[in-house]
């Protein structure tokens, strides 16, 4: 299994050897902490409350699941709040707002606080104590729901349904913990996960996938599981807002260009649906583009006789569109798609919203 983006270097067993003593020290620190957060009273929100997290850093795909789960929820008419910690931004002081109401700069609020604002179906509020932004959702926009994003290690607040995700095509973190491996917690601990949610299911083959599945039965009997991958929605065009099919990569040459956890899905998307090549352009996770940074790949592209330079959604949010250097950048639109679990999360979310499952579509 190939590991991409900030990680790759962890594919070597003699680098993750040398780096075990640290992860021992990492893991004597998190005991301690853990059992602080343990003694705390935990919270309690007046409206029900869906954690979306995981125990490995990276990318698992937290960003379109939490969007699938706001927009199902929206249209059960239960509306959603969700509440972010914001990071990479520059104000620290709480925000709250709709897409209606959205500060204009992502360094405000962070790349995925704007864009769930932009799907216009939920209120976002922006605090490290997420509680505090949560009342506000509630009392100021009637949010009936708290989405809860990257809070499965947010044990000061009570969740109603805590959902971790396992991404497929790197499940268990190489087993060890930071910086031997990429856990920051152990596996077990995802037996305190009321639902697990594995993405990606379509990146690796069957029989790999079904080990995945099989190991975490294993762990975790009865524990329910959604299987789900992510398909291409459209090409957004960053210069002008203009929306294509996703076919119109095909034949053509893409730069592929990524501020994010885990770049190689979405780079094997891109390859996919070009067939005629792509070169990969990676930046840290969060990355603040700068002009000079876009220019060059600007002109890497066109000597590479590129039609495309494809980038994420997350990443257009931290590129302005006056900033663009020409139309050939365009931010590939994702969406969820559940393969298999949808049963048992409409069970989950029926329990929590009051709603018939027929009412929940996924």
């Amino acid at each position: 299994m190939m590991v991409s983006g900030s990680f790759g270097f962890l594919r070597f067993a003699t680098v993750r050897a040398a780096l075990t003593p640290l992860s021992w020290v990492y893991y004597a620190g998190y005991r301690m902490k853990r059992r602080s957060v343990v003694r705390r009273p935990k919270s309690r929100l007046p409206v029900p409350v869906v954690s979306v997290g995981n125990v490995t850093v990276g990318g698992t795909g937290k960003t379109p699941t939490v969007r699938h789960l706001a927009r199902v929820l929206a249209e059960a008419g239960r509306k959603p709040g969700i509440c972010i910690r914001g990071y990479g931004r520059t104000l620290r002081a709480p925000v709250v707002f709709t897409g209606a109401d959205a500060p204009s700069s992502w360094e405000t609020t962070g790349d995925e606080a704007l864009l769930y604002a932009r799907d216009g179906v939920a209120a976002v509020g922006v605090d490290a104590v997420r509680e505090r932004v949560a009342m506000a959702l509630i009392d100021r926009y009637g949010c009936g729901v708290i989405l809860l994003d990257d809070g499965f290690q947010y044990r000061t607040m009570h969740r109603d349904l805590n959902v971790a995700l396992v991404d497929v095509t790197r499940p268990f973190g190489f087993g060890r913990l930071l910086p031997a491996g990429t856990l920051r917690e152990p596996v077990g601990v995802l037996s305190e996960a009321d639902l697990l949610w594995v993405t990606r299911a379509d990146m690796v083959e069957a029989g790999e996938l079904r080990s995945v599945l099989d190991r975490l039965e294993a762990l975790f009997p009865g524990k329910p599981v959604v299987v789900s991958r992510f398909r291409p929605r459209a090409l957004r065009r960053l210069s002008d807002g203009t929306r294509l099919p996703p076919d119109a990569l095909g034949g053509k040459r893409a730069v592929c260009v990524s501020g994010i956890g885990n770049p190689e899905p979405f780079e094997r998307l891109v390859e996919s649906l070009s067939g005629a090549g792509t070169r990969r352009r990676r930046f840290p996770d969060h990355h603040p583009f700068t002009l000079e940074e876009l220019k060059r790949i600007e002109v890497g592209a066109a000597r590479d006789g590129a039609g495309f330079v494809v980038v994420t959604e997350k990443d257009s949010v931290r590129i302005a569109s006056g900033r663009v250097p020409s139309e050939k950048w365009a931010a590939l639109e994702i969406e969820t798609e559940i393969l298999a679990g949808g049963d048992a999360l409409l069970r989950k979310l029926e329990s929590l919203t009051g709603h018939a499952a027929e009412t929940l579509c996924l």
